[in-house]
């Protein structure tokens, strides 16, 4: 009897090891699946983001806008019941606003200071500012109480400022509302 208890022991470690062995095998094929699966999404989304982000970056570096607040504007809107009190800020590129014949020499960067307005834009200071006047007199209130009417608005003004610069080039890039008042 003592013989066979001593075979039945290693006969019941035997036993119990082997569910052991195969939880253990399961648990460690389950993590390498894991890591496999974890590298090859890594590879395939991690690397082409990297990629596709620094080109991202390389174009936003290559291109440096700058900003210029133009002076406020109180205009009456189309239907000569409402006015519209407004201030811009203009988002330029001084590569195109300080080229050419518009490059400031010393006195007239310290009079473009003056006017808040740099190169072309200060010295189309007048022409710019009628060229906003008529955009916004022309329209009505209801075309600039949505938000479609003023990203219209905004587009027209960019359209109409880089006209009344006279360059061949687009200077003025965009248009931000600082202040925007119906009444």
């Amino acid at each position: 009897m003592a013989a066979e208890e001593e075979e039945g022991t290693p006969e019941g470690q035997a036993e119990e090891a082997k569910p052991k062995s195969k939880k253990m095998l399961f648990i460690i094929v389950g993590v390498v699946v894991l890591l496999a699966a974890g590298g090859g999404a890594f590879f395939f989304l991690g690397g082409s983001d990297e990629k596709e982000g620094e080109g991202d970056q390389m174009e936003v570096e290559d291109v440096s806008l700058a900003t210029a607040e133009l002076p406020e504007f109180v205009v009456n809107l189309s239907q000569n019941t409402s006015f519209l009190k407004t201030r811009l800020l203009v988002e330029y590129d001084p590569d195109v606003v300080t080229s050419g014949k518009y490059a400031t020499s010393r006195a007239a960067s310290h009079e473009a200071e003056k006017m808040n307005l740099p190169g072309v834009l200060g010295e189309r200071e007048p022409m710019i500012k009628d060229a906003v006047i008529l955009v916004l007199a022309a329209k009505s209130p209801q075309e600039l109480l949505t938000s479609d009417g003023k990203e219209a608005l905004k587009e027209e003004l960019v359209e109409a400022i880089n006209d009344a610069t006279g360059l061949d080039e687009e200077a003025v890039t965009n248009v931000y509302f600082l202040e925007f008042i119906i009444q």
